[in-house]
């Protein structure tokens, strides 16, 4: 049986470096519905849920994804509470955080870091304090209770925009980092989709991906 457990993605169109980035296309499938497909392989979660924003030009986002995924859509700025909000709404006790700009992620990493969180019960774990994955394989995963507590504790416009900022920087939280094996052992390689660079090169590698 499947706990009560969540992906939750952040994903917005008004990008500042590369607009529109999540409905790039590539050999006609957008990146945020390639990122979709393959997280909808997880035999961890119960759910996938898409936090957006309330901006009129998120509609284009959230009509172009014909997944069967969960919407939510919240404030543009304050990303922290439009993540609790969305987990709130769904009634999620354990969040998977994935931003949108991630569309290699790998589900078989997820599936065993949820193993692994279950397995250890950290008030926050992810696998970037210390890099050892390529930059495009980031996960962090948490209770619900330890974002709403981050939430309520620091108010800081850096800790809004970043949900977990004040979760890594305080003592206040059980951490636990998980380290790459060889086979994922790429800390310098960069599968993120921040620039039109980035487009470029995801565009020219996806056949092996999907």
């Amino acid at each position: 049986m499947k706990k009560n457990c969540s992906i939750i993605i952040e994903a917005r169109m008004n990008s500042s470096r590369l607009p529109g980035k999540v409905l790039y296309k590539s050999k006609n499938i957008t990146m945020i519905h390639l990122m979709l497909k393959r997280l909808k392989r997880s035999k961890k979660v119960k759910q996938i849920i898409l936090a957006t924003t309330k901006n009129k030009k998120d509609n284009k986002l959230v009509n172009s994804i014909k997944l069967p995924v969960k919407f939510f859509r919240g404030s543009e700025n304050n990303v922290i509470h439009r993540v609790l909000s969305a987990a709130k709404k769904y009634n999620v006790e354990h969040i998977v955080k994935i931003c949108g700009d991630s569309p290699l992620i790998d589900v078989k990493i997820v599936d065993k870091m949820i193993n692994l969180y279950f397995m250890h019960k950290p008030d926050y774990m992810s696998n970037n304090m210390k890099k050892t994955f390529p930059d495009g394989m980031d996960i962090e995963i948490f209770p619900y209770s330890t974002l709403e507590k981050s939430y309520h504790i620091s108010k800081t416009n850096l800790n809004k925009e970043h949900v977990t900022y004040f979760i890594r920087k305080s003592n206040l939280f059980k951490k636990l980092n998980i380290k790459a094996n060889k086979k994922n052992f790429f800390p310098k390689l960069k599968l993120t989709l921040d620039t039109y660079n980035d487009y470029i090169f995801l565009e020219n590698n996806l056949f092996v991906a999907k």
